[in-house]
């Protein structure tokens, strides 16, 4: 009994563990994007009249990237949720 309680302590101090630096490596990941985000916003918004991005932990925030389109000439016109869970969203902007 004392070795089936010590597997199962010691599977969720593992899970605890891979939890951990997931969750630091998106905080990780979404900081570098945030920081690199002049040139996702050249890459993204370079003119085309209608465009799509994906927002996710690799990407920069949606807040920085609605703000970002609306200072190059877009506009959002629809947005959807991808994976609530994981807060995937799905943003379509046109340029006007």
């Amino acid at each position: 009994m004392g070795f089936l309680i010590a597997v199962v302590v010691g599977f969720l101090l593992f899970a605890g563990v891979i939890g951990y630096f997931s969750f630091a490596e998106g905080e990780r990941a979404r900081d570098k994007a945030e920081k690199n985000a002049d040139t996702f916003f050249a890459e993204t918004f370079d003119g085309r009249p209608d465009v799509i991005v994906t927002i996710n932990m690799r990407t920069p925030s949606y807040e920085t990237v609605v703000l970002g389109a609306m200072d190059r000439g877009y506009r959002l016109v629809h947005e959807s949720t991808v994976v609530e869970s994981l807060d995937v969203k799905r943003l379509i902007f046109e340029r006007g």
